[in-house]
């Protein structure tokens, strides 16, 4: 399945081994519903910025398989900590995704998404028993 990537992406990017994404995935956004803002890429929001892992990671939209490993995140980072959790079923059609567990958890994938591809439309808040 050709797929056209964004242009601010490097060259082999994404990378050779990342899979046709698949499955139900989480997200942490500002907005309900979510908005395009919510899936812009580091390297999007921080065209200058250098960066310690590989560029082509900077080029992905962090998700999380595991429900625990997004709501950690949200503890651990005060940034994260007023954003909401969103959901998504992807499918192969949806970009590329690869398991990097290094960036942010045990069940971390790095997305890329195709430039025909709005993922916001595809995302909705889930509602969560917050803990006091």
């Amino acid at each position: 399945m050709f797929m056209k990537w964004p242009s601010f992406f490097p060259a082999g990017c994404p990378p050779e081994n990342a899979q046709p994404s698949f499955g139900e995935v989480f997200r942490l956004v500002k907005k309900d519903p979510p908005t395009s803002e919510d899936f812009k890429s580091h390297r999007e929001t921080q065209p200058d910025k250098k960066f310690d892992v590989l560029e082509c990671e900077v080029c992905s939209l962090s998700v999380f398989r595991d429900m625990g490993d997004i709501l950690n995140l949200k503890k651990r980072v005060p940034a994260m900590r007023k954003r909401l959790v969103s959901q998504a079923i992807l499918n192969e059609s949806l970009g590329k995704i690869l398991h990097t567990p290094s960036l942010g958890g045990k069940s971390h994938y790095s997305w890329w998404v195709p430039v025909d591809v709005q993922p916001w439309i595809l995302f909705h808040v889930v509602k969560i028993q917050q803990e006091e």
